[in-house]
């Protein structure tokens, strides 16, 4: 194998270089983006326990046990319970941008 690497000359190193950086940045954005969704089941699992027992504040409060992408968007949502359909749909689109924006950091957009 290194006899291939010789034989491409001065041209291989930029090569290596380039791709070693690709794995770097493919496994940075598969553990952001693991973390992203990160105790989703459990999430759920408590989300659904507190709705079922009527208890929205517990809800807000299983949300903010389990940091991630989803628990703050559905947070979000909890937080605006009551409130007009409108409001409760800004602030969820509010979330969704926000936490979009972090998933997305380091990545070109076109």
């Amino acid at each position: 194998m290194w006899s291939y690497f010789a034989k491409g000359g001065p041209v291989m190193w930029p090569l290596l270089v380039l791709s070693i950086l690709a794995v770097v940045v493919i496994v940075w954005r598969w553990l952001a983006l693991r973390e992203a969704t990160r105790n989703a089941a459990s999430l759920m699992a408590a989300l659904k326990e507190r709705l079922l027992a009527r208890d929205p504040m517990g809800a807000v409060a299983a949300c903010a046990a389990h940091p991630g992408a989803v628990a703050s968007i559905v947070r979000a949502g909890l937080l605006r319970l009551g409130r007009p359909k409108d409001e409760i749909e800004l602030g969820l689109q509010d979330a969704s941008a926000h936490e979009l924006m972090a998933l997305e950091r380091g990545l070109q957009s076109r």
